[in-house]
Order: C-alpha cells, then sequence, then structure tokens
C-alpha cells in the first residue's frame, strides 16, 4: 500500500466528470503535452460505424487542467476506476505515466494519461475539418460527441482557462449541425 497521497492530472472529462473519490483538487499545468482531440471514441462518444473524439494529451506545448489529491488508502481503488473509464475497450489508447505538474503549491508527480501514437485509435493526424466533422455527428453512450467538448469548455472556463482552437472547434461543429439540420428540413419540405 502507497504511504504518500496520489496526484492526478486531468485534462477531459475527468475534470468535470470524476470516476473517483479524492481529497481535494487545483489547478495545474503539464508541459511538454497539449490537450488534443486525438483519441477516436466508440462507446462513449461515438460508434464504430461513426467514431467522435475525445482529448488525449499529445506531444509539445502544455496543457492546463487539474491535479486531484487522492488519499493513499485509496489509491489502488482509483487508479483501476480511472483505468476503466479512460481505456474501456482494453486497447492501450493512453500510456499511464508520471509527469511533473505546477501547482501554486508546487510540483507534484501526477499520474496521467498520454496518448498513444502507436494505436489504432490515436487521430492526432485528422485535419480540423475532419474532426470537427466527427464532433458533430458522432453520439455515444454518454451522449453527443460536441457535448462533450462543450462541457470541457465549460469547466474550463470556471477555472479561468480559456482554450480558442476549442473554441473554434465547437464554434464550426455547431455550424454543421445547424447546415445539417436545414438540409434536412429542406429535403423533406421538397
Amino acid at each position: 500500500m502507497r504511504a504518500e497521497p496520489l496526484y492526478i492530472f486531468a485534462y477531459g472529462s475527468q475534470m468535470w466528470d470524476p470516476s473517483f473519490e479524492f481529497e481535494s483538487w487545483s489547478y495545474g499545468v503539464v508541459k511538454g503535452y497539449h490537450r488534443s482531440p486525438c483519441i477516436y471514441s466508440t462507446i462513449y462518444h461515438g460508434t464504430d460505424e461513426h467514431p467522435g473524439l475525445v482529448f488525449g494529451l499529445d506531444e509539445g506545448g502544455e496543457c492546463e487542467g487539474i491535479v486531484y489529491r487522492v488519499s493513499s488508502r485509496h489509491s489502488e481503488k482509483v487508479l483501476t476506476a480511472i483505468r476503466r473509464k479512460e481505456m474501456p475497450t482494453g486497447l492501450p489508447v493512453y500510456i499511464e505515466t508520471l509527469l511533473p505538474v505546477t501547482t501554486a503549491d508546487g510540483i507534484f508527480s501526477s499520474v496521467t494519461f498520454i496518448a498513444n501514437q502507436n494505436c489504432i485509435k490515436y487521430a492526432g493526424h485528422l485535419s480540423d475539418t475532419a474532426r470537427v466533422e466527427l464532433m458533430a455527428k458522432s453520439v455515444g453512450e454518454n451522449g453527443p460527441c460536441l457535448d462533450y467538448y462543450k462541457a470541457a469548455v465549460e469547466r474550463m472556463a470556471k477555472m479561468g482557462i480559456q482554450d480558442e482552437y476549442l473554441t473554434n472547434l465547437i464554434c464550426r461543429a455547431e455550424i454543421f449541425v445547424s447546415r445539417e439540420l436545414a438540409a434536412e428540413v429542406s429535403s423533406n419540405v421538397a
């Protein structure tokens, strides 16, 4: 059993929907990686036929997110819950690793999950246009893919994190959805 508390860096859905018990949380920054819509989702926000996209930590830049402090007595249970949530198909879409995360209270070695560029579900090569279309069209067990991105931007805004790139993708996806609906209505009227 671990004697020290466990620190977990969250940058995606764990920011607004943590799947585990924690003692406290704080704002944190990881250097060398950025939040990217680069993992195909075929369960939570898409299907095999119409995959969605979820975040991965991809190489380069930096990422603002949340550092959770977890009691040592819950650390193994928490890691098991996170692994189950983040890799439900069993494919190694993420690489679990320890990264230094800078917070107002210091630097903490934190467990996080970086995108596995060698996994078949890695989508970091997609153009923004392809990402927008997947965001707009995909729906999975947890609802529309676009809602996932809106929840992320909303949570980040509450923390004072602005992500113009994601905001732009969301706007483009909403326009795409509006055009698809207008075309559907128009074809039903004709």
